[in-house]
């Protein structure tokens, strides 16, 4: 046995280096990220943020309803007070021409308001739709393929 160690002290500057060696290769090989690890982080990210987007879109959808919803209730009022104006006008008048103009613009009227029911009920849906998919979080998964 103290032959052996006595190999040992002649060698001992070669076995340090061997061994500083090998440990500074495990610490880099386990220290920084390996190239599987890196496409593994960026996969998520891209995942991530491909389900964010998804989340920032439905609630633009849900902004741009509302927004949308409230323009056409305003205008949806001025055409209800522009109809009951012409009804009055139109119990006021006597004359056969005026009459027919006056109901004419009343036709007109109700056409734009059954457009503006018909604009109202779809954004009422978009703003419904993307409401859902964010409560049920549709978004969830949308990066993954």
């Amino acid at each position: 046995m103290k032959e052996f160690i006595e190999q040992l002290k002649l060698y001992k500057e070669f076995i340090l280096v061997i061994i500083g060696l090998v440990t500074g290769s495990i610490f880099i090989a386990t220290y920084f990220a390996t190239k599987d690890a890196l496409t593994q982080a960026q996969k998520q990210l891209n995942d991530l943020i491909a389900e964010r987007e998804c989340q920032l879109g439905n609630r633009i959808t849900i902004a741009e309803a509302g927004i949308t919803l409230a323009s056409l209730e305003r205008e949806q009022i001025e055409k209800l007070r522009d109809k009951i104006d012409a009804q009055e006008e139109l119990g006021k008048r006597s004359s056969a021409i005026e009459k027919k103009y006056i109901k004419e613009k009343i036709e007109r009227i109700a056409a734009d308001l059954t457009r503006l029911d018909v604009e109202i009920r779809t954004s009422r849906e978009q703003r419904k739709q993307a409401n859902d998919l964010l409560v049920r979080n549709a978004c969830a998964g949308t990066g993954k393929k």
